[in-house]
């Protein structure tokens, strides 16, 4: 990102940000906590001598529905992608022989503890993806 693009960038974000702080009557504090930025970042943002990160940015323009016009160019939340909330895993259920199937050399840990006749007294500890 060039100089003056950057430049252009911080004076932009700190415009829309003061402008949505205002219309929405919230604290310089409460406004920091929103984005999940420090109260000194969200003041350096407002005076324009800090750029902040893409995801700040990225959870400014979709909480408070904000579009930024940078160099002609305009983007809001939907430039972003979708959010990033937590991941979740969904459990998937596998039938035994199936399961030992998928299972990788280094999954598995086998001891032998005896042998007696034609039985075979085995210690198996399987490593799930966690």
């Amino acid at each position: 990102m060039s100089k003056r693009t950057q430049l252009a960038l911080r004076r932009e974000v700190a415009r829309t940000f003061r402008a949505a702080i205002v219309s929405r009557r919230l604290s310089i504090t409460s406004a920091a906590r929103e984005l999940g930025v420090s109260r000194q970042s969200m003041y350096k943002y407002l005076r324009g001598s800090v750029t902040p990160r893409a995801d700040v940015v990225s959870k400014a323009c979709s909480k408070w529905n904000l579009t930024m016009t940078v160099d002609g160019l305009a983007f809001s939340a939907s430039e972003f992608g979708p959010s990033k909330g937590p991941r979740i895993i969904s459990p998937v259920q596998m039938n035994f022989s199936d399961m030992l199937r998928s299972l990788r050399d280094r999954d598995l840990d086998v001891q032998i503890i005896r042998t007696a006749n034609e039985f075979l007294e085995l210690k198996v500890r399987i490593k799930f993806a966690s």
